[in-house]
């Protein structure tokens, strides 16, 4: 129920704004990520990697949003393709996970306004913080591609 009632908290509030969705704080495994026994960078963590893919949707869509973001922001990225990407095109594939990269960092640094959330801030650029962004970007791309990240 912790698990279902946190993951669907934190879909609904990607839609509407996060500090505004109302969440009882005690069921959450964000706020409180000792209901699963969880550190707090694992429990932020966990909820982005299983969330994340889900609001994404297909290929399609994020490749789409990625040039978006691309054109928009002029970062000087490659054009993506689905069948770039499927095909294992490596500045393709590396322009979604750098895309990926952007969503994840974007979705926590919301996190940081919420009150409550068991989210370390002053550790984002230590070892555990890059491991589990790291290990959640690739889960992102492997779950919304069908394939694992070319090496």
């Amino acid at each position: 129920m912790i698990i279902r009632y946190t993951e669907n908290w934190f879909a609904k509030s990607m839609e509407i704004d996060l500090q505004s969705s109302e969440i009882h704080e005690e069921f959450s495994y964000l706020h409180h990520p000792e209901l699963l026994n969880l550190p707090p960078f694992e429990a932020v963590f966990r909820a982005v990697g299983e969330v994340m893919p889900k609001e994404f949707g297909d290929l399609q869509s994020i490749v789409d949003a990625g040039n978006v973001s691309n054109q928009d922001f002029e970062l000087g990225q490659p054009v993506m393709t689905k069948k770039g990407i499927l095909e294992n095109k490596a500045p393709e594939c590396r322009a979604l996970l750098e895309h990926m990269k952007m969503e994840i960092e974007s979705l926590l640094e919301n996190l940081e306004y919420i009150d409550g959330v068991k989210f370390p801030q002053q550790n984002r650029t230590g070892v555990e913080y890059q491991n589990f962004f790291g290990e959640t970007a690739m889960k992102f791309y492997e779950v919304v591609v069908g394939l694992p990240y070319p090496q």
